[in-house]
């Protein structure tokens, strides 16, 4: 558990041009901060007495300003107040809104807190904070500069800020078919001024193809709640306020109809179809990348949705194609966006090394794992499985157990690190097969676990070199101090580390050894066999010949 000091202040705000993604995803941020121990506070200008009280439902902290509005200098005054004198603990204050500009973020800094600002689409453009969030797709493309250095950055949909009641799901690879849109989700956010719910119902009655299930999701601020719960339909229409489990509305739909907002990234992370409507500058980054990379049809800004808005929305709704992302590894957001921050935030993570029982890497592995506890991180060790506790990121090194995908799937990370240049030579004992075949000079490759063998995404890549006349407990202690090398830069770059690089070119793989792949070859000069003897193990796969109906062993050292 971490101290009571990893405290951090949460400041977000919400109204109707507004709207509620600010407060949502600080919520979502509170929670992951939550459960590593620590104690978040959501700080408040203006927000609707209806999420006021879902902030404090959700068991988190909220500290209402009165007086002043959002950005101004009053706003300014009462939470550097709030910060320095009621939570003087605090190690970090999060902005999450528009109206924080550089001068707001710079005071905040000069009175001692480290800032992290939430960005959409660059409201700045040159910032004054430490660290810097930008959760949209292709964020990663676009660097920031702060006035401020160092200068952290997470950028891209694997920092998207879900929920708790996300990412204790796991959601399944969904099927598709033509015509499977029959129950539909429509949601566009918790206020919806401009009632583009309207206007789409409005379409949705000209489409007489087929009868829709429909559930409108809505928050009691909604100006426009009460002509919407009255209206009537040849569709079935459902409207439900303030909805507390949203996974379940989504494992409901078969599609849904969303602002470009953060909603977005919550039926990404479902695998919904989705079709986006834009209602606020700030939305245009998303709906464009969603569009460009074919993951939702975008049917443009809400005031444009008319007569020539149906036919593509017919088309949508009668799918001949299947989803870009039925497959739960192609989906982009993997719903431990709010972690990694909330990891960030605390500055010292939950590591797990996972290692056969009796593999050489423990007598390696074990005072590393000490060196990274006296720098206070959480660190476990396991042998089974079974036993890999929930953790910030996992290294499965000489790791011979299979590891369910449930599990996988509730780590951030699962890292394997493998003696080669990925993605050739991917498979068994690549080192082994590589110093057979004369090689001296050893890749190696630190990377993401996927469900295809070795083929996950690289993050770091290294290289051993060898002399020629290692034997295997020589080349296994150069080894070891690469890996543990990878694994260390990886942690100490994490989190601005996990956009790693897709593998490019043809595989190539190896076969896995047994242990009579050991045996020499009588009829060949020693010479010849030099590196067979090599990589032999004197007690597991020891060298052996075959001669008169007998076995030999043979047992190599070296003496100088």
């Amino acid at each position: 558990m971490a101290d009571s000091r990893y405290t951090v202040i949460l400041r977000a705000d919400a109204r109707p041009h507004l709207g509620t993604g600010h407060i949502m995803r600080m919520i979502a941020l509170a929670q992951a901060i939550q459960d590593r121990g620590g104690i978040p506070i959501i700080v408040s200008v203006e927000c609707p007495l209806s999420l006021r009280d879902h902030v404090k439902a959700s068991g988190i902290q909220l500290h209402y300003i009165e007086g002043g509005k959002p950005g101004d200098d009053k706003d300014l005054e009462k939470t550097l107040a709030v910060a320095t004198s009621e939570y003087p603990e605090a190690n970090w204050i999060v902005l999450d809104g528009y109206h924080f500009g550089i001068e707001y973020q710079g005071k905040l800094a000069a009175a001692g807190l480290k800032v992290l600002c939430v960005d959409d689409y660059g409201h700045c453009k040159v910032w004054a904070c430490h660290a810097l969030l930008n959760q949209n797709l292709g964020a990663e493309k676009h660097p920031r500069e702060s006035a401020i250095t160092p200068f952290n950055q997470f950028l891209g949909a694997k920092f998207v800020l879900l929920r708790r009641e996300f990412r204790e799901r796991i959601p399944e690879a969904r099927s598709s078919g033509a015509g499977s849109i029959k129950r539909l989700l429509i949601s566009m956010g918790g206020m919806d001024a401009c009632n583009a719910t309207g206007r789409i119902l409005d379409l949705l009655e000209q489409i007489h193809e087929q009868s829709l299930s429909i559930r409108i999701l809505a928050w009691g601020a909604n100006p426009h709640l009460a002509s919407l719960q009255a209206r009537e339909s040849r569709h079935q229409l459902e409207v439900k306020v303030g909805v507390k489990d949203m996974p379940s509305e989504y494992e409901w739909a078969d599609g849904i109809i969303s602002a470009g907002g953060s909603t977005c990234w919550e039926w990404l992370f479902f695998g919904l179809p989705g079709c986006v409507v834009t209602i606020a500058d700030n939305q245009v980054p998303i709906v464009e990348e969603l569009s460009s990379r074919g993951m939702a049809l975008s049917l443009g800004w809400y005031h444009q949705l008319n007569e020539s808005s149906v036919e593509p929305l017919k088309q949508w709704l009668s799918r001949e194609t299947d989803n870009i992302l039925d497959s739960s590894e192609s989906r982009p957001v993997d719903g431990h966006g709010a972690v990694r921050v909330a990891a960030a935030l605390e500055g010292v993570f939950d590591l797990t090394f996972a290692t056969a029982a009796g593999t050489w890497m423990n007598e390696y592995l074990l005072p590393f794992i000490q060196y990274l506890r006296d720098a206070g991180h959480r660190v476990n060790l396991v042998h089974h499985a079974d036993q890999i506790p929930a953790s910030d990121i996992v290294f499965l090194l000489s790791f011979e157990d299979i590891v369910k995908k449930r599990v996988l799937a509730r780590n951030p990370h699962n890292l394997v690190v493998h003696a080669s240049r990925l993605p050739e030579g991917r498979g068994w004992s690549p080192l082994t097969w590589q110093i057979l075949e004369g090689k001296n000079d050893i890749p190696i490759t630190l990377f993401e676990a996927a469900a295809t063998v070795d083929s996950g995404e690289v993050y770091f890549t290294g290289e051993i070199q060898l002399d020629g006349h290692e034997l295997i407990d020589e080349t296994r202690a150069i080894l070891a101090a690469e890996i543990l090398r990878l694994c260390k830069t990886f942690i100490e770059a994490y989190p601005n580390c996990i956009n790693g690089k897709p593998q490019v070119g043809e595989a190539t793989f190896y076969q896995r050894r047994q242990s009579e792949d050991s045996q020499l070859d009588l009829d060949k000069p020693l010479r010849e066999q030099i590196n067979l003897f090599r990589v032999v193990d004197n007690e597991r796969y020891p060298a052996f010949f075959d001669y008169l109906g007998h076995r030999f062993e043979l047992h190599i050292f070296k003496k100088r």
